[in-house]
């Protein structure tokens, strides 16, 4: 195959370090609005995919595989592989809390563990975080083509090997490398008369951790087996489209960005170690620890990622090509499935929902974001359908991308700087502290350095 670069492919030195930097702007920005009230888990990591996704689209420009269900659907794919993490970030200081409060505060909260055992566990949670996200971004530059069997085989090897590493390998693992979980775990199982070992008590309630929870330290447990099984998918999975498929680049960007939010979301735990040293009481700014934690995560993250792009970028050119994914349905079927997937969903619900979910304070104000914001979405998506207005779900995106991303990130952080929901929570605008100086910084940042860069037209095809 002939690996002369198209004009995309050509970046210099400052176009990678801006475009890398505003990456990571964005990343961190996002990451830490997905861990505010509105964004929740699930919608959180969507939207900080959807984000992430829409960015890496109006950098490269890359036709491959481009399209707004590709959008979505990796966005999506954040959602399936994403863990709890409540009762991991203090291990790297050396414990574990118990997490789930109850009448046995008094007896223990707390456990010891090493803290070299806590970077472990870590690095397997940031391994295991977005490894279908990061095949779904690699279709985007990978030369093979894949088809819907293809795909959903990737989804199911992750899945067969998270299951079976659920049900053996990793109980394994954390004996070796934290066995102080599994004793804590034990001694909650004595605390409620629960008898069985840690083992045979998890496989009777299997992946349950709502089951877990009622247990004293049993949250911890089966999030920790949980998050090791997604590691050992993840690099599974990444093994499986090297050698299955022959994908070199998709293999590569699978792994490779798996690793950068392993290393992203641990170097950030720096600051809960600060907090457990240092004191909040001598440095107040630490106590938003969790915070700066979930800001970093993304910053670093999204910064190593777009690292990762930018060099398998450079050796392998924009073929252009599309995978075929839709059985041959009408085309008004298509239109339909698109268009609820793509525009009610990924660009509709996705948007509208964190707004309603900041409101929060009564039952009146979501119930009116909800509905009116419903209608529209139905409104647009019916007047799109019979053709009275452009069906942009069918756009390409690559035409329009550096244009969404300003919209999209400002409505985002309308919502974290200017919306509150209680007295107890206003606005983050009206609480300046530590973090919202940071979420300030990096909103004008980002803003100030894409519009020069679009001024520029770096964004461009040349």
């Amino acid at each position: 195959m002939n690996k002369s670069l198209t004009a995309n492919n050509s970046f210099n030195k400052a176009e990678i370090i801006i475009y890398s930097l505003l990456g990571a702007l964005l990343g961190g920005a996002m990451w830490r609005a997905r861990g505010s009230h509105g964004w929740g888990s699930e919608m959180g990591v969507i939207t900080v995919g959807l984000l992430v996704l829409v960015f890496i689209y109006a950098v490269f420009k890359r036709r491959t595989n481009a399209s707004f269900f590709q959008i979505v659907a990796a966005a999506s794919a954040c959602a399936l592989t994403t863990p709890a993490w409540g009762t991991l970030l203090n291990q790297t200081s050396g414990y574990f809390e118990v997490s789930v409060k109850g009448d046995y505060d008094n007896v223990v909260n707390t456990f010891n563990c090493t803290p070299w055992s806590g970077v472990f566990i870590m690095l397997c949670l940031g391994f295991g975080m977005m490894p279908l996200f990061m095949f779904a971004v690699s279709r985007l530059f990978s030369d093979k083509k894949y088809s819907l069997v293809k795909y959903i085989a990737v989804v199911a090897v992750f899945f067969a090997v998270f299951y079976i590493a659920n049900a053996t390998v990793s109980h394994l693992i954390l004996k070796l490398v934290q066995p102080e979980s599994i004793k804590a775990f034990e001694w909650g199982l004595d605390y409620r008369e629960i008898k069985g070992s840690a083992y045979s008590v998890y496989m009777k309630h299997f992946s349950d951790i709502n089951w877990g929870k009622k247990v004293p330290f049993g949250r911890n447990y089966f999030t920790e087996i949980t998050v090791i099984s997604h590691a050992i998918a993840a690099a599974v999975t990444a093994l499986f489209i090297r050698i299955g498929f022959k994908d070199k680049v998709g293999a590569k960007i699978t792994f490779w960005g798996c690793a950068a939010f392993s290393v992203g979301i641990t170097v950030a735990n720096v600051f809960f170690v600060l907090k457990n040293k240092l004191g909040v009481e001598a440095h107040p700014w630490l106590d938003g620890a969790w915070s700066f934690w979930e800001f970093s995560t993304g910053f670093i993250s999204v910064l190593l990622v777009m690292l990762l792009l930018f060099s398998i970028n450079k050796k392998y050119p924009d073929i252009g090509f599309k995978d075929n994914l839709v059985p041959k349905l009408p085309e008004k079927v298509q239109d339909i499935i698109l268009c609820l997937f793509v525009f009610c969903f990924g660009f509709g619900w996705v948007t509208i929902a964190p707004l309603a979910e900041r409101l929060d304070a009564s039952d009146v104000f979501p119930i009116i974001v909800y509905a009116v914001g419903g209608a529209a979405i139905v409104v647009l998506a019916v007047l799109m359908l019979i053709g009275k207005l452009p069906k942009v779900y069918k756009d390409e995106p690559v035409k329009i991308a550096s244009k969404m991303i300003p919209v999209l990130f400002g409505i985002h952080m309308l919502y974290y700087h200017f919306v509150g929901y209680t007295q107890e929570c206003p606005p983050y605008i009206s609480i300046i502290d530590a973090v919202e100086v940071v979420m300030i910084i990096t909103t004008i940042l980002f803003f100030a350095g894409y519009l020069t860069i679009k001024k520029k037209e770096l964004f461009v095809k040349k």
